[in-house]
């Protein structure tokens, strides 16, 4: 019954689509021979000629159109693609008309006619198709002409795409349920839709539920199953969709394509290729010849300033690189005494910066050092806007500490740029400069240049920090972007692996009540921790995560960033994913509340093996046992690692068990005087984890497990219900604060690192 009314609704826009084209025609006539707005200095032609030409209107446009693909659905395309798309068949269509009407040659049409036709139809059919969608979208808001579709696959990738589903419920596709690897999960809900069964039974489900489409989203590592879900689907009148756990590695531009029938994903690609390399190359010479020219009188009086007010040349000529890593020489007026690097060599300038002339400080602080680069433009070795060039020799130091450093070379180097209108130049972290030029490479368009171009008239030319160079650092959240950057609303997600730490911090302890905000060193140590966090490199954001209104303000007191959670949550996980729902990173670590010593170094360890391999859903620390007393307390939670790297059990009982070297168990070996050996499988694992955003919400809405429930060990709930989680080798200490009788040694611990 759905399909059928798919096709009535296709009928319905193809003559709704002719007659517009029609009513067009006539009145692309009307416009012409009506005197209004072009004169008539002819004899006007009969209706009937132009009416006898549009006999072929219909079908070429039909044609051309059911060509193209306009009538196929569009529950999951863009308004602005189906703009696109029109123009498209209809400049075709046009043109074939104008050829069709020569090969008549008699009689003569008004190419006037065809210009006004072209532009009538076009805007005709963008207006009715945009109408006739909305209405079609409110129909199906109301429950008809809806799509049901299935979710094979309960992982991070389902997920998203339930996610991505319930953000368009105009696009008429209606989940009737998921199916999961994992038994336990049926009759569970996710996100309030009921997972309906397991993978094996999806040929009974899409019978039972009355599928119409059926959407396979299984992470990687079950791929194997999908044979067998094909070949059960094989018969069934459903759309089958596959949604591939690829885009996880995607770099920049992912994309999906076809060749020759060959399904294609790109990973990694550059904008500007075909008509986007044209189009942007023509827009640099239009407006980058034209400001040449007319800021001639300008160049020209600055060249003679600097020649007059100090020796030397009146251009400074440097490499920099380009496009494709393209060595070029970069252009701009000398602002230096002649000759300044010759001691120095290549080095950042500074504030202050001795080396410059008193008309190259005005020129610095006004860019207009930079115009020059206009003849870089025009010559095509830059473009008006793009990522700003650096020099070869600090791009070997930025590529190696840095990831994806290089990838903002795959557009060319511009004398704007998306980074620079938002403020990150100069004094600011190179990092966040690095994350707006990414984004600016992966949503590259002549619009968004246009716009940056206009922010730059308003806020790039004169800057506080045009003197500086960039920090190896990122900012504290907030300085320079705004408040809540990494809370639903951002409006994309940047191309590098987004990571915000959250704090847990609970008042109530009822060994040591209040200790958040106990002062250590003169400081709250919830403060402590937050500052200590917010110094790891892979860290973009630092929120604490509390139940208390006196730690709220203790966090906000120092500058920090806190959210008031629910009272009623029985773990620290539970905590951090309620805020963690909340936010669009990629990555969120939890780092504990009461270990005001902890290393920033640390937490970069931790987020790594997440950063570099997007499978890991999970990753925690570990290190060596100290001693045999360690081993025994059940205080100290301990870890065995498997040769990969990844956990196999965490207890607080000595693991494992050393058969022949303990003749008996190790607490009583202790307690006879006979210290017994530490198994070197064993670690102490410590309380520092790393999760996936989507992992972490699946996780805190699963149900604890016997193991977990017998070891209070949350984090054996994760390996009960089959996932894996990376064990991260460290020599770091942790000095956490249970009792008050810690304080003293966590401040002795701060006073050595101080050292």
């Amino acid at each position: 019954m759905l399909k059928k009314h798919s096709e009535f609704f296709k009928s319905l826009l193809f003559l709704f689509d002719l007659s517009m084209i029609a009513a067009a025609w006539l009145g692309a006539y009307g416009l012409r021979f009506g005197g209004w707005p072009l004169p008539v200095y002819h004899n006007i032609p009969p209706l009937r000629e132009y009416l006898f030409l549009g006999v072929f209107i219909l079908p070429i446009w039909g044609a051309i159109f059911k060509g193209m693909r306009l009538y196929r659905p569009r529950r999951i395309s863009s308004h602005l693609r189906e703009v696109g798309d029109i123009l498209r068949a209809s400049t075709l269509a046009t043109l074939v008309l104008m050829v069709t009407a020569y090969f008549l040659k008699e009689p003569e049409f008004s190419r006037v006619v065809f210009v006004y036709f072209w532009s009538l139809s076009s805007v005709g059919l963008i207006f009715s198709r945009l109408i006739f969608r909305e209405l079609l979208r409110v129909v199906r808001r109301r429950g008809y002409n809806l799509r049901h579709i299935l979710i094979v696959g309960t992982e991070h990738v389902g997920q998203a795409l339930r996610q991505q589903i319930g953000q368009h419920a105009e696009l008429g596709l209606h989940i009737v349920g998921f199916l999961t690897r994992y038994q336990h999960e049926i009759g569970q809900r996710l996100d309030g839709i009921e997972i309906l069964g397991h993978i094996d039974q999806v040929q009974l489900i899409v019978r039972s539920a009355r599928v119409d489409q059926v959407f396979i989203a299984l992470p990687l590592e079950a791929q194997g199953t999908m044979e067998k879900i094909l070949r059960e689907l094989g018969n069934e009148m459903v759309d089958i969709n596959v949604v591939p756990d690829l885009y996880q590695y995607a770099i920049l531009r992912g994309s999906v394509e076809e060749f020759e029938g060959l399904p294609i994903i790109t990973l990694s690609g550059s904008p500007m290729y075909g008509w986007n390399s044209i189009m942007k190359r023509a827009f640099d010479l239009c407006l980058g010849g034209s400001a040449l020219l007319l800021s001639f009188p300008v160049l020209a009086l600055v060249a003679g300033l600097v020649k007059l007010t100090s020796r030397g040349p009146v251009f400074y000529v440097q490499e920099r690189m380009g496009f494709d890593g393209t060595v070029f020489r970069m252009v701009k007026f000398r602002t230096m005494h002649d000759n300044a690097e010759r001691e120095t060599g290549a080095v950042w300038a500074q504030e202050n910066d001795p080396r410059r002339t008193p008309f190259g400080v005005f020129l610095r602080r006004t860019s207009l050092d930079e115009l020059p680069q206009l003849w870089n433009v025009c010559k095509g070795d830059m473009s008006l806007v793009g990522p700003r060039p650096e020099r070869p020799i600090l791009i070997e130091e930025f590529r190696q500490s840095i990831p994806r450093y290089m990838l903002r070379h795959r557009v060319k180097a511009g004398m704007t740029g998306w980074a620079q209108v938002h403020g990150w130049r100069g004094n600011t972290s190179l990092e966040q400069r690095l994350e707006h030029d990414l984004y600016y490479v992966q949503h590259w368009s002549l619009l968004l240049d246009i716009k940056i171009l206009w922010l730059t008239l308003w806020r790039g030319f004169v800057h506080k920090n045009a003197y500086c160079p960039p920090r190896l650092c990122p900012l504290p959240p907030g300085e320079g972007q705004g408040e809540g950057l990494f809370f639903r609303g951002f409006p994309e997600r940047p191309a590098m692996p987004t990571c915000v730490v959250i704090i847990p911090s609970r008042y109530a302890s009822s060994r040591f009540p209040g200790k958040p905000l106990v002062l250590i060193a003169g400081k709250p140590m919830i403060q402590h921790v937050y500052e200590r966090a917010r110094q790891a490199r892979l860290v973009n954001a630092v929120i604490v995560a509390t139940d208390d209104q006196r730690i709220l303000a203790a966090v906000e007191a120092c500058g920090g960033q806190a959210v008031l959670t629910s009272p009623t949550h029985p773990t620290g996980t539970d905590r951090i994913a309620e805020v963690a729902a909340q936010l669009t990173c990629d990555i969120v670590v939890n780092v504990q509340g009461d270990e005001p010593g902890i290393a920033p170094q640390a937490i970069d360890a931790l987020v790594q093996p997440l950063c570099d391999d997007p499978s890991i859903p999970m990753s925690t620390l570990a290190r060596p046992l100290r001693d045999v007393a360690e081993l025994l307390t059940p205080n100290v939670n301990k870890v065995v690692v498997d040769r990969t790297g990844y956990a196999l059990y965490f207890s607080r009982a000595p693991i494992p068990y050393d058969r022949q070297a303990w003749p008996q168990a190790p607490q009583l070996l202790a307690a006879a005087g006979t210290p017994p050996t530490i198994p070197p499988a064993c670690q102490v694992h410590m309380g520092l984890y790393a999760y996936r955003r989507d992992f972490l919400l699946h996780l805190a809405q699963l149900p604890q497990t016997p193991l977990e429930q017998v070891e209070q060990l949350e984090q054996l709930r994760v390996l009960e219900y089959g996932y894996r989680i990376r064990v991260v080798q460290t020599t770091y200490e942790s000095v956490g604060v249970d009792t008050p009788e810690d304080v003293a040694r966590a401040e002795r611990l701060l006073a050595h690192a101080a050292r």
